[in-house]
């Protein structure tokens, strides 16, 4: 395992690779679902490293005090 984060660990390589084979016989109606999924997945995780910022009340980040 590395500790670099921009690095995909090897078990993600290999589901990135299944994933591109998997598209490759899919329509455009397919796709188009399945990248508005992804994306909505995107920002739900987002949303909760938002809130584990907010909940954990970095002082030295303003911006992601918690609100009252």
């Amino acid at each position: 395992m590395t500790d670099n984060p921009s690095t995909l660990r090897m078990e993600q390589q290999f589901r990135l690779k299944m994933l591109g084979d998997a598209v490759k016989g899919a329509s455009h109606e397919q796709l188009e679902e399945l990248f508005l999924e992804a994306s909505r997945q995107l920002m739900l995780k987002d949303n909760w490293i938002h809130q584990m910022f907010r909940e954990c009340h970095f002082s030295g980040f303003p911006g992601l005090k918690k609100s009252t």
